[in-house]
């Protein structure tokens, strides 16, 4: 979603991430929510980590590469069953917008 809104615009992902990353924070702070450290995934801390969750997911026989195929929601950043896509017209309820295939 980055991507496509990044090139929408004529911008870099990073520069569109970083003026969402303002406007969250800064909301965070007008709904007085708290946090210790706000993290991005852009940071190195954040690869470190993502990349040991990973690669202990895979070690475990967790995760397995294959081909896949099927329905897909940008949107909700989640895959959907042929029957949920039925029921949904082949659309995203919220949006109205067609799912990828």
């Amino acid at each position: 979603k980055i991507a496509e809104r990044a090139a929408t615009e004529g911008a870099e992902p990073i520069v569109v991430c970083d003026r969402f990353s303002t406007a969250f924070q800064a909301m965070n702070r007008r709904l007085y929510v708290s946090n210790d450290r706000y993290i991005r995934t852009t940071e190195p801390q954040h690869y470190k980590v993502a990349q040991s969750v990973l690669q202990k997911s895979l070690d475990n026989g967790d995760i397995f590469l294959d081909k896949y195929s099927g329905w897909y929601n940008v949107k909700e950043e989640a895959f959907v069953s042929e029957t949920d896509a039925q029921l949904s017209d082949y659309k995203d309820p919220s949006t109205g917008k067609p799912l990828v295939r």
